[in-house]
């Protein structure tokens, strides 16, 4: 998503990265450019099975940005530069953060648990 919002998917190395990660959820940075580091990207849907494998209890997976992230900085400093603007968009984000059509559409996945 970073890709579409960056215009990375316009760089020719750049599909080749993706299709990594949609395959093994690895994110090699194998080009030369903007792009975000090699890393193992989590599936939201792999968080449950590791919390039980390490003998927890799944209280509640929690979408940190949700979708806000693809603003970008310049409109979130618009954003927040209004009172009212930024009520409206936590109060919505509360509303959404859990919920699973949101939880692969954020930059990063807040898995809660218990012993």
């Amino acid at each position: 998503m970073e890709g579409i919002t960056r215009s990375f998917v316009a760089d020719p190395g750049y599909p080749a990265i993706v299709e990594n990660v949609l395959v093994d959820g690895v994110h090699r940075n194998t080009a030369d450019g903007p792009y975000f580091t090699s890393a193992y990207l989590h599936h939201p849907d792999e968080t449950p099975a590791e919390v039980s494998d390490a003998g927890l209890t799944l209280v509640r997976r929690v979408a940190v940005e949700g979708p806000l992230w693809t603003m970008g900085p310049d409109r979130l400093d618009e954003v927040f530069a209004s009172a009212d603007m930024t009520g409206h968009l936590l109060a919505t984000l509360r509303r959404i953060e859990d919920d699973p059509s949101v939880l692969g559409a954020t930059s990063h996945l807040l898995t809660l648990a218990r012993r």
